[in-house]
């Protein structure tokens, strides 16, 4: 009995593990595309590093609320401006859904655009939730 209980934990804990690795190995899969979490977003402006945010949401979403420092960019006026929109900077695409800046990121790479220093959050904005004020962060 105990021994078949061992066997049934050391089967459970090596599925957690290869779980825990895939997991990893999907993550940098993602970044490698582009796509970022929040948390990934929250260490890159802990960080200080040199962002620019751009806000893909419509207009009166943004006056309500947006991220500290971004630009509001809605859907329809990004396709006009996106080849002004790129430089060395490291670009954060976010809106409040993840959807329409995962289509501005797909739109820009197919275009044939430079990425390796765009990045687009691949997660609904669930701070707007949390944080009361109009710049969230």
């Amino acid at each position: 009995m105990l021994q078949s209980l061992l066997i049934g934990l050391g089967g459970a804990l090596l599925l957690v593990i290869f779980s825990l690795i895939y997991s990893s190995m999907t993550r940098r899969e993602d970044i490698e595309t582009g796509a970022i979490d929040f948390d990934d977003l929250m260490h890159m402006l802990k960080t200080k590093q040199n962002l620019r945010l751009i806000d893909l949401s419509d207009s009166a979403h943004f006056r309500m609320h947006h991220l500290k420092g971004a630009e509001n960019i809605p859907p329809r006026a990004f396709r006009n401006l996106a080849g002004e929109l790129l430089d060395e900077r490291r670009t954060v695409l976010y809106c409040k859904s993840g959807r329409e800046c995962r289509l501005a990121y797909q739109f820009l790479k197919e275009k044939g655009y430079k990425t390796d220093n765009l990045y687009y959050l691949d997660a609904q904005m669930i701070y707007t939730s949390v944080y009361k004020p109009k710049e969230a962060i």
